[in-house]
């Protein structure tokens, strides 16, 4: 035909424009909205004998849904004339040359200077020029911009792949996301575009995210109301444009979006500009459609995310929620200046420790390697710790394919505790102390389908890990326990590859205590094979025979029982190093 193309996004009337095209003598081949885009832009290109823009022009009047179009005609072959309407799309220029692509890090590698195409905007790409137009088919002017990112960024700097990478480049993304709006010791969001009177007379806060995004928005709520006292609700994207929202006309609607350019999170923009409230995007890309369309942005410093699974970015909006948080109630004088001051000096501890975590690889790879073959897993925790298993259970379907889910764990008991049988992984987050006991009742109330010791062997393998201080809340990460139910099959390797791993954790190089807790009905079986391995020799080395097995009497509060490395049970006091 006259016209290709290739297009990003979803046509919502392409079986009405079908049946039009069809009645006028097309023939189609594949069952796409792709193919009815193009052939609808082809008809009206023969129908008006006119330019590509004209026909570009009037075949996008009557498409509805969202496109990222790029089409090329026969009769310009040094052309490609692009389109979009709520997708994603870039434009850059360099050396003679000109790049299209969906977001800044495909093009990175060939130029920094880039063009942001609006919504409902066309182009016409030649070598190393770029002339745009509106709607109306009327030729209009853009600003080039210049992106701050280097082209390293983009790349795997030697990892295996970027998800890898930016795990890694967490801690940096955390600490100038915060370094930007901490100066002197205080949150500065005057950039943001924030002022304090503003801020005071905010009535209520809607948080309106998709995916990870929305977890986000979820723990800051759990943040924002406690600590500013300020009503939250958080939404999916993707409903709220659909249910008529009715928003107060004195709150502030919150959009996260990493690119800026998520299509329903942009909808929900509008909608509540519609509505004549205040808006703040939290966005990663500068110049993106929210950042440009909101009326305050606030930039996350992640850098490129080339990952499709949300990682740095992730961090870097939790940072950012967090600091709206502390700022506000600084503000509203819900907090005093010491809370302000010691709140602040937390955050400017969260990247060492984020690094801390990655460099424990060992010892999450052994987690890993050891429930690798799970089928159904489920996270759950309380309050804040919720929607930390929120993402963590999606990060679990995305990245190992896994089904997973997240459970707020007083909901357990309301059918879904029926799903869990042998087999079934379940990991509970446990960091806030006020809520310990509720939690350790949610994970006590399994216990019914825990094998009993005279079926041993098909032991259920839960995890239910716990890193807090709860004789010093704010001393977060000095302590950890491990509650682990002992696998069976295989089970002797399955021990020894565990003890391996606590000696060496035992280290004192390490500065955290690390204590495994296991059920009664455990301890004759464990005592058996410390025996074994004793008489094999396992047990020579000076970390060896100074290591102290630690189990909990199931169900009952009692003192710690030790156990040491000749299985013979001796009295000691539990405490973190």
């Amino acid at each position: 035909g006259n016209v290709v193309a290739v297009h990003n996004g979803i046509i919502e009337n392409y079986q009405e424009l079908k049946d039009h095209l069809t009645q006028k003598g097309y023939t189609f081949y594949s069952e796409t909205d792709t193919e009815v885009a193009v052939k609808l832009v082809d008809y009206y290109y023969k129908k008006y004998e006119g330019t590509p823009v004209d026909a570009i022009n009037h075949a996008l009047v009557r498409i509805r849904g969202s496109y990222a179009l790029a089409m090329m005609f026969q009769d310009y072959p040094e052309e490609i004339y692009v389109a979009r309407k709520d997708s994603p799309m870039i434009l850059g220029v360099a050396n003679g040359e000109s790049y299209i692509g969906s977001d800044v890090p495909a093009i990175l590698k060939y130029t920094r200077d880039v063009y942001y195409i609006g919504n409902q905007e066309m182009a016409r790409v030649r070598k190393g020029e770029i002339t745009f137009y509106n709607l109306d088919g009327d030729e209009i002017e853009k600003e080039l911009k210049t992106v701050e990112w280097d082209a390293e960024a983009a790349e795997k700097a030697g990892y295996e792949h970027f998800m890898i990478k930016e795990i890694h480049e967490q801690p940096k993304a955390v600490s100038d996301t915060l370094n930007s709006v901490v100066k002197d010791g205080a949150i500065d969001l005057s950039e943001v575009g924030l002022s304090e009177e503003e801020i005071k007379e905010i009535s209520q806060i809607y948080i309106v995210a998709c995916g990870s995004a929305y977890h986000v928005g979820v723990a800051a709520q759990y943040v924002m109301e406690d600590l500013a006292r300020i009503p939250v609700r958080v939404e999916l994207a993707s409903e709220f444009r659909y249910r008529n929202p009715i928003l107060d006309p004195k709150g502030l609607v919150i959009i996260i979006s990493q690119s800026g350019e998520t299509a329903d999170s942009l909808a929900a923009l509008r909608e509540s500009k519609k509505q004549g409230v205040k808006t703040l995007g939290i966005v990663n890309v500068i110049g993106s459609s929210i950042a440009r369309e909101a009326d305050n942005v606030f930039y996350t410093l992640a850098g490129p995310e080339i990952a499709v699974a949300t990682t740095k970015a992730y961090s870097t909006q939790l940072i950012a929620t967090y600091t709206l948080a502390i700022q506000f109630a600084k503000i509203r004088g819900q907090i005093t200046e010491e809370q302000y001051t010691g709140y602040i000096e937390e955050l400017k501890t969260i990247p060492d420790k984020i690094s801390r975590i990655i460099e424990d690889k060992e010892r999450l790879q052994w987690f890993a390697s050891k429930q690798v073959n799970a089928k159904d897993i489920f996270f759950i925790g309380r309050g804040i710790d919720y929607a930390i298993s929120l993402e963590g259970s999606l990060k679990m379907k995305e990245i190992s394919y896994i089904h997973s889910e997240a459970y707020a764990a007083g909901e357990l008991k309301h059918g879904t505790i029926s799903l869990i049988e042998d087999g079934t992984l379940v990991i509970g987050v446990l960091t806030q102390p006020a809520l310990y006991e509720k939690m350790k009742g949610s994970i006590e109330a399994l216990s019914p389908f825990i094998p009993a010791k005279d079926n041993a062997d098909n032991a259920l393998p839960d995890v239910f890990i716990s890193r807090q201080d709860w004789e010093n809340p704010r001393d977060t990460f000095d302590h950890q326990v491990v509650i682990l139910n002992a696998k069976s099959k295989k089970k002797q390797q399955f021990w020894w590859d565990y003890l391996k791993l606590n000696i060496f954790l035992s280290d004192l190089e390490y500065k955290f205590g690390y204590y495994v807790l296991m059920n009664r009905w455990q301890v004759p079986v464990i005592q058996k094979w410390i025996a074994e391995y004793h008489e094999k020799g396992y047990f020579e080395s000076q970390r060896a025979k100074d290591y102290l097995l630690f189990y909990l009497k199931a169900s009952e509060k009692a003192p710690v029982r030790v156990l040491n490395s000749m299985g013979v049970q001796v009295k000691v006091k539990m405490t973190p190093r």
